[in-house]
């Protein structure tokens, strides 16, 4: 009986072992090979050029919508370029989603007014200068 209790025990911790393996495996394939937040990223750029270029065949899509204003200070997700075209873009805006969005870039735009220039990082530099941007064009 003993024996038996340490067959299944050493069973049981080579399947526990094995399904953790191939959990972090798949976990890992999956997050190498598709990374939701860059395919979202990038189908909010091409919305966005889309919307530019193409606004005779351009559809509104909410979901792409929130995710560009959800982002809007982030360089990774929209560069610099495309920041651009999501100015434009915003001038649109109107009601709840403009408001919000000028009270973000008011927050961010105030909280880092606070810090010098020297304690400015380049990415913290770029997030102040596109608040700034945003309250421009939506501030009019």
């Amino acid at each position: 009986p003993s024996t038996k209790k340490q067959k299944t025990s050493n069973d049981e911790n080579n399947t526990n072992e094995t399904t953790e393996t191939e959990v972090s495996t798949t976990t890992t394939t999956t997050s190498i090979t598709t990374n939701p937040k860059s395919v979202k990223a990038v189908k909010a750029c091409e919305y966005l050029m889309n919307w530019h270029h193409h606004k005779q065949v351009w559809k509104f899509q909410k979901v792409r919508q929130i995710f560009l204003l959800q982002h809007k200070f982030e360089p990774s997700i929209l560069d610099k370029k495309h920041f651009k075209l999501f100015l434009k873009y915003i001038k649109a805006l109107k009601g709840k989603q403009r408001s919000q969005c000028i009270e973000e870039a008011i927050e961010k735009r105030d909280t880092l007014s606070i810090l010098t220039n020297e304690e400015l990082t380049r990415e913290l530099k770029i997030i102040k200068k596109r608040a700034l941007d945003i309250l421009n064009v939506l501030d009019e």
